[in-house]
């Protein structure tokens, strides 16, 4: 199991998720996609192995 930190910089923003959706992209990389209310978030995650 990897663990790695996902930092949230709007106060509150993650309250109104409608539906959220993690994607593997490819090896390292991870898409978390958010539907809101009015629109859509998408966050890149990268996860290094070496780390």
């Amino acid at each position: 199991m990897k663990l790695f930190p996902i930092n949230i910089n709007h106060h509150n923003d993650y309250m109104n998720t409608e539906y959220t959706q993690l994607i593997q992209w490819n090896r390292n990389t991870l898409l978390l996609v958010e539907s809101k209310i009015n629109y859509c978030l998408i966050y890149t995650i990268l996860t290094d192995e070496n780390q």
